[in-house]
Parts: C-alpha cells; sequence; structure tokens
C-alpha cells in the first residue's frame, strides 16, 4: 500500500546541540547521537567554528580533536546540521530537552509506582482524604505520626488497654466509675486509716474477737478494751441534766460545790445511743465525783439514765443515793460508781454504789 508523505515508520525529525567543558587535555568528547560524518555537526570552541577538514574527526559518535580544547565552562558547542528521523517507539530521554514533557502530554494512569523515585511523592501532592487505611502498612504509623489529643475512645478496640499502657499517677477519682473497685481490686495492706471516712465503719463490719485491745488508740473509748481513762474535769459544781459520753471519757469530777441534785445520763456521743455501740452481754462502768459542803446545803443526790430512760438499779449495802443527809465532815466527796451490764436491746441492769470521801 502507497503512502502520501513520510514513510509511517517516521514520526518526527529533531535537531540538537551538545556542550562540552573543556579541559585544555582531553581531545576526545562522546556525542549524544551516533555519527560518523564531522561535516554533519557544526563546532564551535570559544566562540570560534571549526574547520571539519583540519580541526576534528568524528567516528562512532566520539568526536576527536586535533588539539585539546582549552579550559571552560561549555565552551565547546557541536550542533548537530542533519536531521535525525525519530521512528515510533523509539523517542529515549536524549531526544527530550529538560522540563519538555507536560502534564498533557501525559496520558491517564501512564505514571505507575516503578516510574516513581523513592521519597518523590511529598505530602503537598497529596489530595485531603485521599489516604485510607488499606494503603497504610501495618506497624508503619508511630506515636510522633499521632497529633495530641487525635485518638478518641471510640478509636479504641474494647478491652485493648492493659495496665502496662496507662502512666503511673494517670488515673484520678474522676476518672473511676462509681462502684467500679471491688475488694479483689485492692492489694492486700493498702487501704490504711486516712483512707477510711470518719463513720463509716460500724460494728457488723468488725469480724467476731477481731477487735483486740492492742489495736485500739489509747483514748478511743471503747471501755471493755480500755486500761487507762480519761476524765472530764470540771472546775464548777454538778447541777441538772449533765451527759457522759462514753465514746470520749466514763469519769466526771466536779470541783466546785454541788447544790443541787443531779442526773447523769449516759450515751455514746450526740449522734450515737447507748444502745447502738453495745451489744447484749457487754459492760461499762462510769462515775461521778461530787463534792457537798454543808453551806452548800448538805449532801445531795446524784440519779442515773441510759439514753433518757431509767434502766433497771441496784445499790451496793448502805450505798443508795439519799440513804442518809447526816454528813460526816464539812466537806465531801462523793463518788457514784455504776456498772452497766447490758441484757437486751434498751434493756440494762446497773450496779450502783456511792462511796464518801470526807475531811475536817
Amino acid at each position: 500500500m502507497s503512502y502520501i508523505g513520510n514513510n509511517p515508520d517516521v514520526n518526527a525529525f529533531t535537531i540538537g546541540v551538545d556542550r562540552f567543558n573543556g579541559t585544555g587535555a582531553c581531545t576526545q568528547f562522546t556525542l549524544t547521537r551516533d555519527i560518523d560524518d564531522a561535516k554533519a555537526i557544526e563546532v564551535v570552541v570559544n566562540g570560534v567554528q571549526q574547520d571539519p577538514d583540519n580541526s576534528y574527526t568524528v567516528t562512532d559518535g566520539v568526536i576527536t580533536f586535533d588539539e585539546a580544547p582549552s579550559s571552560g565552562t561549555n565552551n565547546i558547542t557541536v550542533t548537530y546540521r542533519a536531521p535525525v528521523v525519530v521512528t515510533f517507539n523509539q523517542v529515549t530521554a536524549s531526544q527530550l530537552q529538560a522540563n519538555s514533557v507536560t502534564t498533557t502530554a501525559i496520558s491517564s494512569d501512564a505514571v505507575t509506582n516503578v516510574k516513581l523515585a523513592t521519597n518523590s511523592v511529598t505530602g503537598d501532592k497529596v489530595s485531603p482524604n485521599q489516604i485510607s487505611g488499606n494503603l497504610i502498612q501495618n506497624n508503619a504509623v508511630s506515636g510522633n505520626n499521632i497529633v495530641v489529643n487525635a485518638i478518641r475512645g471510640n478509636n479504641i478496640v474494647a478491652s485493648t488497654i492493659t495496665g502496662n499502657l496507662i502512666a503511673d499517677g494517670a488515673i484520678s477519682g474522676n476518672n473511676i466509675v462509681d462502684n467500679a473497685i471491688r475488694a479483689n481490686n485492692i492489694v492486700t495492706g493498702e487501704v490504711k486509716g486516712n483512707l477510711i471516712g470518719t463513720g463509716a465503719i460500724s460494728s457488723n463490719h468488725f469480724a467476731g474477737g477481731g477487735v483486740t485491745s492492742d489495736v485500739l488508740a489509747s483514748n478511743l473509748s471503747v471501755s471493755v478494751a480500755r486500761t487507762l481513762e480519761t476524765a472530764l474535769v470540771s472546775g464548777s459544781g454538778a447541777s441538772g441534766t449533765i451527759n457522759i459520753d462514753v465514746l470520749s471519757q466514763t469519769v466526771h469530777y466536779y470541783d466546785g460545790t454541788t447544790t443541787a441534785n443531779v442526773t447523769f445520763n449516759v450515751r455514746g456521743n450526740s449522734s450515737y445511743s447507748f444502745d447502738s455501740i453495745t451489744q447484749i452481754g457487754q459492760t461499762t462502768s462510769v462515775a461521778a465525783i461530787v463534792k457537798n459542803t454543808s453551806g452548800g446545803g448538805g449532801r445531795k443526790v446524784c440519779f442515773l439514765t441510759i439514753d433518757g430512760g431509767s434502766p433497771t438499779i441496784v445499790y451496793a449495802a448502805n450505798g443508795k443515793p439519799g440513804c442518809t443527809t447526816t454528813m460526816i465532815a464539812s466537806t465531801e466527796t462523793n463518788i457514784f460508781t455504776w456498772s452497766i451490764l447490758k441484757t437486751g436491746a434498751g434493756s440494762y441492769q446497773v450496779f450502783a454504789s456511792n462511796t464518801i470521801f470526807g475531811s475536817a
């Protein structure tokens, strides 16, 4: 089949230019085209055109000068006079000028990953939201690749955070859900006294026989365990109704003259009744020491109530208050002692005595 114009294997003609740096010693330079005709090129050295018959020869794409050109940067210029026939699929990098290939000259999907140099794709070449999970290699993302506060709770798989991933001191009280800590989460011996709220421990928290005297503080007012008692000492006389708070002290001493009969009421303290802090079968003793003078109206009587109620009281011989009003001295000190045995809820048997001390 005949064609009009060029043979179909001919695509284009190109005219090129080579430039070399003279050294003053080198006479041979390799051309970008494989030619053998010295007259197919025009050679200029230091601005002077060279004679192809006398100044140089060309063989197998190598130009050889009769004399070495002087030193210089791009001081040797070789211009190809004859066009080069470029056939289809025969364009090589040497036929392309620098920066001559633009985006419009590249077909869609024509650039594959093997055509990309390592580290040639930078962040500004990637469109937002174009990198999905399947494009990220396993273990490719490290801590310094994550923005601060970028990971939220819904980004964490359930049960994936273990103890070794939590920094010491990172969990505070407001990070713990109410009722989340159970007994098996607490190391033995880690709960100390300063971690227990006032009034948080009641009698049902103690095992039978679990509290002994050696674990009680010296001022703890559990009468069955104390060997030292704390007394309330007053410089005035006793009068009216006086509360004996056994959780604070069980002995009251009044150094002033008592001028009227007095009622002593036994209780735990202002917050706790005596009944609430004792169990059936337990005993405790309380005492009131009062002073009587003949000038103050003589000997007075001290009565006892428990939680405001009147218990059953029996008295030692000649010990009932008021059994005698005759004073043995002008100034007397009377000690009223009550030993209280709890016999039931709110029920007590009290053993009382009254000892009188006098001085002339």
